[in-house]
């Protein structure tokens, strides 16, 4: 069964949308500097960018052989993001690629 993320306007206290993007438990979201990307990261050994402006999923990121316990944004450059996976490992990634780039 997939695992939601409910995202909700605090000013109105309603949900705005439940996302089904992990099949695992959701271990992280981050979002990005500015507030477009939704950055998810779980136990299915995925993290997901879901594009708020779009309403839709944006990209799948593959690499990890265990859980991803960690994410985090890069301070400076908007399109770059490092995780953390169960066994170790740290990946980092930029929005577009299909792989890890270190």
């Amino acid at each position: 069964t997939q695992q939601p993320i409910k995202l909700w306007d605090p000013r109105v206290g309603q949900s705005l949308t439940t996302l089904h993007l992990h099949k695992a438990t959701v271990t992280r979201t981050k979002w990005n500097r500015n507030g477009n990307w939704l950055l998810t990261s779980s136990r299915d050994h995925l993290l997901k960018i879901f594009d708020i402006r779009a309403m839709k999923e944006f990209q799948v990121f593959r690499g990890h052989k265990k859980e991803v316990m960690s994410i985090a944004w890069h301070p400076i450059h908007e399109t770059m993001f490092a995780s953390g996976g169960a066994d170790g490992s740290i990946l980092f990634w930029i929005v577009g690629t299909d792989r890890e780039v270190g």
